[in-house]
């Protein structure tokens, strides 16, 4: 069965964080979808005004992308704009979570696919009876049906993201300033081997333990040649697993002289290898973002992160000797019995270890962890319906977010950040064009604030201060 037309559509209007990531699931489909079609059509709605315009008479299944939650409302108005007749299938993360919800959302939406799409969009392309394929919901004779869940199958080496259905530049930005570089991203693997509580990396759609599945050095490096952007982010949930995988990965890039920039997530376990790390420092692959949740053991056991608070400092006494490397880390605040000051004590250790990025997240209950039981054993703790934080009697989520801001403020004073911006330039992540691009942003922003406390000294007003200040 071929196709005349197929839409796929990123219904998202706005970025959820600072950089602006193309749709990279999403390009999987429509790489499959290309097995099927004549034509394939790919729109990001951050970028595009009108999904509509890209609707043909001859279009005969549109695939939608539903990745946050955040933002369902906005994103149920744009699929329930689409025509009626038009066979619409969602998936991604939030869609799968929200099956029933969804449906009922989105009465024009036909099939959701629950979990990784590329098969079953192959199936769907094929035109498989729907009965037949496992891992999807459907309408029939006004009821839901819910087909038997379909297993998850090895990453495959040969299916590439369809980049060349992009209809924007996706550029390395910070609040909207240009720093200089195209990015992309890219995925080497899928999966989590490790059993962290408050995580759902390692699970699959329904809730299982999902393997690490990785594809071979090979296949990567044939797509990083097809990469015309000069930083990619690596999706893995911990790329450095396999430092062997690693260490050969890197011997290719340099034996194909590749020159970009690589950021990636991965564990403080690769401290154990400084000679992959070498090879990494030197091929490109310059930006660690760790997971260390919290300086304290109490946490870091609660949260069966599996590490110390001495293997953070040791790891990064072995860190320090690499210095053309940014070293992010990510922590949890908020944790079951966690003080305020033992919150805060995380800029402290941050500038203890020596990072350079320190990132604070509310603790937050995620489908298939085990924080919701924990917290049900806690009489003084609770979780927010509409965010999923967890919050106490003695800490809201309201009184969490303001410290979570004064982590972020103390952290990155104007002396670290200037610090932080010299090693970005001196590494290459940004140019002196997107240096002075900043330096710019920071001078206006800060009259804009100092204009502000003028004016409301003139002329008192509580909230025209706050105003001024954001």
């Amino acid at each position: 069965m071929k196709h005349e037309h197929v839409l796929c559509l990123y219904p998202h209007k706005k970025n959820v964080s600072f950089v602006d990531f193309p749709p990279i699931g999403l390009e999987y489909i429509a790489s499959v979808m290309q097995e099927h079609a004549d034509t394939v059509d790919l729109v990001d709605m951050r970028h595009e005004k009108n999904p509509h315009s890209f609707i043909k008479d001859t279009t005969s299944i549109i695939a939608v992308s539903i990745y946050w939650g955040w933002e369902r409302e906005t994103v149920c108005s744009t699929v329930n704009s689409l025509p009626g007749d038009i066979l619409t299938v969602a998936g991604g993360p939030e869609v799968t979570e929200n099956v029933l919800e969804y449906f009922e959302l989105c009465p024009t939406l036909d099939i959701i696919v629950r979990g990784d799409g590329e098969e079953i969009m192959r199936d769907i392309g094929s035109g498989k009876p729907l009965e037949s394929i496992k891992g999807i919901s459907y309408r029939k004779n006004g009821h839901i049906t819910h087909n038997e869940n379909r297993g998850l199958s090895l990453v495959e080496d040969e299916l590439y993201p369809a980049r060349t259905s992009r209809r924007t530049r996706y550029r390395f930005s910070f609040r909207n300033i240009y720093l200089g570089h195209d990015m992309d991203l890219l995925s080497t693997s899928r999966g989590c081997p490790f059993n962290c509580r408050f995580c759902n990396n390692n699970k699959n759609p329904y809730g299982t333990k999902r393997r690490w599945s990785p594809r071979s050095p090979e296949a990567v490096i044939h797509e990083i040649k097809q990469i015309d952007s000069d930083i990619i982010f690596l999706t893995d949930q911990n790329f450095c697993f396999d430092p062997d995988r690693v260490a050969e990965m890197c011997d290719l890039v340099k034996k194909h002289n590749i020159h970009k920039k690589f950021l990636f997530q991965t564990r403080i376990d690769i401290a154990k290898r400084p000679d992959v790390l070498q090879k990494m420092q030197d091929t490109g692959f310059c930006w660690l973002c760790f997971g260390l949740e919290s300086p304290h053991d109490t946490f870091l056991k609660q949260l069966n992160k599996g590490i110390t608070k001495q293997d953070i400092c040791d790891a990064f006494e072995v860190f320090k000797h690499f210095k053309k490397m940014i070293y992010q880390g990510f922590y949890i605040i908020g944790n079951i019995g966690e003080t305020e000051q033992e919150m805060r004590e995380i800029v402290s250790f941050s500038r203890h270890i020596g990072l350079d990025m320190a990132v604070p997240f509310i603790l937050q209950n995620r489908k298939f962890t085990e924080i919701e039981s924990i917290v049900n054993d806690e009489p003084n703790y609770h979780i927010c319906k509409k965010t999923n934080y967890v919050y106490s009697d003695n800490y809201s989520v309201e009184y969490l977010k303001k410290i979570q801001g004064s982590i972020y403020r103390k952290f990155y004073n104007p002396y670290h950040c200037a610090k932080l911006l010299r090693k970005f330039k001196n590494i290459g992540f940004i140019n002196s064009r997107a240096c002075k691009s900043i330096t710019t942003h920071a001078i206006t922003s800060l009259t804009s604030t100092l204009l502000g406390r003028n004016n409301s000294s003139l002329k008192p007003s509580r909230n025209g201060y706050r105003n001024a200040l954001k």
